[in-house]
C-alpha cells in the first residue's frame, strides 16, 4: 500500500507540471477532482450497548468520480475532533487502516475489558470507515460511530486428567476434585475452552505451583489442537507431595478471555494432589483406672460412634496404625510400606458446661512425628483424663510428608456425672415443706413469726422511713458421686437458683435473690451434704402492716421455683495437669509421673469443669396470713 500511494504522488506531480508547462490558464485535474462522501448506513445506535457481533454496511458517494474501495478501523472509542482517525491526513493511520472493497461486513468488536484482574464483560468501541475514489483521494472525514460491545458470557475452560490411562474429565467452574497420582507417576492434563462468542481463537497455559518448567508455558498460541501437557513426574521433574495446580486460559472471537480464579480454584484450573495419603486405623482403646492400690484395665467400645465415660483421673490408651498407599513408588522401603510410616497424635477436649474451655493440642509432637514401633507400623498412645469432653486423633505420615488427610477418632466423656440423692425444706415453723406436691409456705403476719422461728417485733427503718419484718425458712440436700469415679469422690459444692414464672423447658424465668441463690458455686458443712437459709424482709407503710395485704410483693401467690445442683469438685480448686505419654501405658501412674512425659494442654482449674448432677426442681407457693 506505501508503494501505491508513492506512485499516485509521482503521477499527479507529473501531471500537473505538464499542465502548468503548456495550459496555464486552466484549472489543474487534482483541483477539479473532489473527495468522496462515506455513509454508515446500518450500524448499532450510536453511544449505547449492543451485542459484539455486528452487521456493518457503509457506502460511498463520489460527484465527480466512483468510490471503489474503503479504509476501515476500529478503535476503543472515538477521539476529540484533533485527533479522530483520519487517514487522508496521516501516514500512520492510513497504516493503522484495513484496505476493502466491500460495502458491508460481519465484525467481532472487542467485547472484554480487564480492570484491575476482573473481566469486565462490555467495551467501548468505535467503527472508522472512509471512502476512497478512483483517482485514490479518501475521504478526510470518514464516517465513525462509538458504541458498548457486551457479551452474556466469558468462555469457559474444560480439563482432562489422564492418570494410569485413565481419563478424569471435570468443569472448571466449580472446586477442582482431588485427582491423584502416585508419587513420581507420569502423567498428563488436556484442555479446551468453550465460548458463546464465536470461536476460541487461542490457548494459554501455566502452572501455579512448583517450579517445574513447562515449554511454552505464559505464550498464547492460536494452535488450537495443542492442548495436551505431559508430566513425567520423575527426576529432575519430580513433583513435590501435595497440590499440584495447573491453569489455562483461551481467547474467543470478542477478544473475551477466560478466567483463572488463582485464589478459590473454581476457574481455569485444574488440580492434581501429588502422593495418594496413608491410612491409618485405630485398633485397640483401654481404660485404666486405680482402686485400693490395684489397677483394673478395661476395654472401651470406640466403634458404636456412642461417646464412653471412664473415671475422673484415669488413662485411656489407645492403639493404632497406619501403611502407605501402594500406588506409590517409595523411596524407604518398596518391599515394606509399615517402614515408610510415622505418627502424629491431637487431642480437642471441651466442656459443654463451661464457654471457653474448647482447647485444641494440634498434632503432637509439635516439632514433628513419631516413630513407629520397631516391627510394624502400630503405636500406642496414653492420656490422663480430666472432667472434660474429649476427641482422639491419630494419623500416619510417609516418607514424604503427607499425612492421612481423613484421620480416625474416637470421643471419650471424662468424669462420671454425681447424683443429687434429696431436697427438703423448713418453713419459719421448722415444720417440712411437702415437696412431693406443691405445697404452699404460709406466714402468719400478726403473730410475728420471724428470724430464726421466734416472735419478732415490728422495726421502723429511719433510712426508709419503711416499717420491716423479717421472715426465714430452710433448705437442704444430699448427693453422692457416681461409685465407678475414684475413691473419695464426692458432691463437694452446690448451687442453686430461685424463680417465679420458671419455664422448665429453657430453665429460666424471673431471678429472685435468696440466700445464696445464684452465686458462685459454695461448699456445704461436709461432703456430700448442703444447707442454707433463707432470710426475707418485707418493708410496708403501716404500722398494723394492713397496707401489705393490699399491695403484696410480686413473688407472694406466685408460684416459687427452686433449682438446684450439685458438682463434685470444691468450689476453689488446685489445678489438675493433664500429661501425655508415648509408647506406654505407665503401670500405677499418676499424672506427672513415667518417662516420654509430653504436656498436652497447659493445667486447667477442675474446680470450675467439675461434673454437675442432674437438676432438681422443686416448687411452692408463698402465702401471707392475717
Amino acid at each position: 500500500m506505501r508503494r501505491y500511494v508513492q506512485g499516485l504522488v509521482v503521477l499527479s506531480l507529473c501531471v500537473a507540471a505538464f499542465a502548468v508547462g503548456c495550459r496555464r490558464n486552466q484549472p489543474s485535474l487534482i483541483d477539479r477532482n473532489q473527495p468522496p462522501d462515506t455513509q454508515l448506513w446500518f450500524a448499532p445506535p450510536d453511544s449505547t450497548e449492543y451485542e459484539y457481533l455486528v452487521h456493518m454496511y457503509w457506502r460511498g458517494v463520489d460527484n465527480d468520480g466512483t468510490a471503489t474501495r474503503f479504509i476501515w478501523t476500529v478503535r476503543d472509542t472515538l477521539a476529540t475532533d484533533a485527533f479522530r482517525w483520519s487517514p487522508a491526513e496521516r501516514l500512520n493511520d492510513y497504516r493503522e487502516g484495513r484496505i476493502t472493497s466491500r460495502t458491508d461486513s460481519l465484525f467481532s468488536f472487542t467485547a472484554y475489558k480487564d480492570v484491575a484482574g476482573v473481566g469486565v464483560r462490555k467495551s467501548r468501541q468505535a467503527f472508522y470507515v472512509a471512502s476512497i475514489d478512483d483517482n485514490g483521494v479518501i475521504d478526510p472525514t470518514p464516517a465513525a460511530v462509538e458504541f458498548v460491545a457486551t457479551i452474556d458470557r466469558l468462555p469457559e475452560m474444560r480439563f482432562v486428567t489422564y492418570i494410569d490411562g485413565v481419563a478424569h474429565p471435570y468443569s472448571s467452574d466449580r472446586t477442582p476434585p482431588a485427582d491423584t497420582v502416585g508419587m513420581f507417576k507420569p502423567f498428563q492434563i488436556s484442555y479446551h475452552g468453550i465460548t458463546r462468542n464465536g470461536n476460541i481463537q487461542a490457548y494459554e497455559f501455566f502452572p501455579l505451583s512448583s517450579t517445574i518448567v513447562l515449554p511454552g508455558a505464559n505464550i498464547w498460541s492460536e494452535d488450537l489442537t495443542d492442548t495436551l501437557r505431559s508430566f513425567p513426574n520423575t527426576g529432575v521433574d519430580a513433583l513435590p507431595a501435595g497440590s499440584f495446580r495447573f491453569a489455562a486460559r483461551c481467547l474467543d472471537e470478542a477478544n473475551a478471555q477466560s478466567q483463572v480464579d488463582a485464589g478459590q480454584f473454581r476457574r481455569g484450573v485444574c488440580q492434581v494432589v501429588v502422593n495418594f495419603d496413608p491410612d491409618t486405623r485405630i485398633t485397640e482403646v483401654f481404660n485404666t483406672y486405680f482402686r485400693n492400690n490395684q489397677e483394673f484395665t478395661t476395654p472401651i467400645n470406640f466403634t458404636d460412634g456412642v461417646p464412653d465415660t471412664v473415671p475422673f483421673r484415669s488413662w485411656v490408651n489407645y492403639r493404632y496404625n497406619a501403611w502407605d498407599d501402594n500406588r506409590d513408588v517409595r523411596l524407604c522401603s518398596p518391599t515394606d510400606p509399615d517402614k515408610c510410616i510415622d505418627f502424629q497424635v491431637k487431642y480437642v477436649r471441651d466442656s459443654n458446661r463451661v464457654p471457653g474451655a474448647r482447647e485444641d493440642s494440634g498434632w503432637l509432637p509439635r516439632n514433628g512425628r513419631h516413630d513407629s514401633d520397631a516391627n510394624s507400623a502400630t503405636d500406642s498412645n496414653t492420656v490422663n483424663i480430666g472432667s472434660l469432653e474429649y476427641e482422639w486423633y491419630a494419623r500416619g505420615i510417609d516418607e514424604n510428608g503427607t499425612p492421612d488427610g481423613t484421620p480416625p477418632l474416637f470421643k471419650i466423656v471424662g468424669n462420671y456425672d454425681p447424683i443429687l440423692d434429696s431436697m427438703a425444706m423448713r418453713d419459719h415453723f421448722n415444720q417440712p415443706l411437702n415437696l412431693a406436691t406443691v405445697d404452699t409456705l404460709t406466714w402468719n403476719f400478726y403473730k410475728g413469726i420471724g428470724w430464726p422461728y421466734n416472735a419478732e417485733t415490728d422495726t421502723f427503718d429511719t433510712g426508709t422511713g419503711k416499717y420491716t419484718k423479717k421472715f426465714g425458712w430452710s433448705i437442704n440436700a444430699t448427693g453422692h458421686d457416681d461409685p465407678r469415679d475414684p475413691i473419695g469422690s464426692a458432691v463437694q459444692s452446690w448451687r442453686y437458683y430461685v424463680y417465679t414464672n420458671y419455664n422448665a423447658g429453657t430453665n429460666t424465668g424471673t431471678f429472685w435473690a435468696l440466700g445464696r441463690a445464684g452465686n458462685s458455686w459454695f461448699p456445704g458443712p461436709s461432703v456430700n451434704f448442703m444447707t442454707d437459709t433463707f432470710q426475707l424482709t418485707v418493708r410496708y407503710n403501716d404500722p398494723d402492716g394492713d397496707d401489705l395485704f393490699a399491695n403484696q410483693p410480686g413473688y407472694f401467690n406466685n408460684l416459687v421455683t427452686i433449682v438446684m445442683y450439685g458438682r463434685d469438685t470444691r468450689s476453689i480448686s488446685g489445678d489438675f495437669e493433664q500429661n501425655v505419654y508415648l509408647n506406654e501405658v505407665p503401670s500405677g501412674a499418676v499424672a506427672g509421673s513415667g518417662p516420654s512425659k509430653k504436656n498436652l494442654i497447659n493445667a486447667f482449674p477442675t474446680g470450675e469443669l467439675g461434673r454437675w448432677t442432674p437438676r432438681k426442681v422443686v416448687q411452692f407457693y408463698l402465702k401471707f396470713e392475717r
